[in-house]
């Protein structure tokens, strides 16, 4: 399957560049109060000269950097409190907007920065960087599984479905038996239950699933193509 061409709007860019500027600004302060990582404290440097909003990124330790990126986005995965877990997510964007403007190139910022975007119910910047993800590499098993997981959160199955196939093509090695399990559930939704019930043995086969293993024992036993019981099923 080939990806699209893969474009944002000069408008877009520039909205979105305006918009984490000044999350950097906001948020990197209030961290100085709120939060810091092994006893650092980060700075943008701004040059009051220039009112393009440029900032000299190479001012920045980019190792400190990641390591803190990479702490509050994982605390935030583990954590439980809505106010807290909003928090690290802001300090993480900031620290992987300064990642991906240090290197452009490097996919998984992005990737990053997409999922915490999804987090947050950003939809329009998730979506963005998902782009920009795939736009450095459209064959980054990553970018194509967590893209997936953005369109089956919001019930997009046939867009979920295209990504997932492209992750599992591509190798990605997360959680196989899950994402097995989901391309199955989206084919079972689809009504193609030769092809549902193909995954599901491949997932079970990783990862033994009785509760799967009953669903598999319903397909053999059932004649769903005559029960009509699929063909009201939305297709998105």
């Amino acid at each position: 399957m080939i990806i699209p061409s893969i474009t944002m709007t000069y408008h877009q860019n520039q909205a979105i560049k305006i918009f984490n500027f000044f999350i950097c600004i906001v948020i990197l302060f209030s961290s100085i109060c709120c939060f810091s990582c092994n006893n650092s404290v980060l700075a943008i440097p701004v040059n009051e000269e220039d009112e393009s909003l440029s900032v000299d990124y190479s001012k920045f330790n980019i190792n400190e950097i990641k390591v803190a990126a990479d702490t509050f986005f994982n605390n935030a995965l583990n954590e439980t409190d809505p106010k807290k877990k909003e928090q690290y997510l802001k300090n993480a964007t900031t620290r992987y907007y300064i990642l991906s403007n240090t290197d452009k190139d490097n996919a998984d910022y992005y990737i990053r920065l997409a999922r915490i975007y999804d987090m947050r119910g950003l939809d329009k910047y998730a979506k963005a960087y998902f782009y920009n993800a795939l736009g450095v590499n459209n064959k980054n098993p990553d970018a194509n599984y967590y893209f997936a997981e953005f369109f089956y959160a919001r019930e997009k199955y046939k867009k979920a479905l295209d990504y997932y196939l492209k992750a599992f093509s591509y190798g990605y090695k997360g959680e196989p038996s899950a994402l097995l399990k989901k391309i199955g559930y989206i084919y079972e939704q689809f009504g193609d239950l030769s092809r549902a019930e193909e995954f599901y043995k491949n997932s079970t086969a990783i990862n033994s699933d009785s509760e799967l293993n009953q669903k598999i024992r319903n397909i053999d036993g059932a004649n769903y193509s005559s029960t009509g019981y699929y063909k009201n099923k939305l297709r998105k």
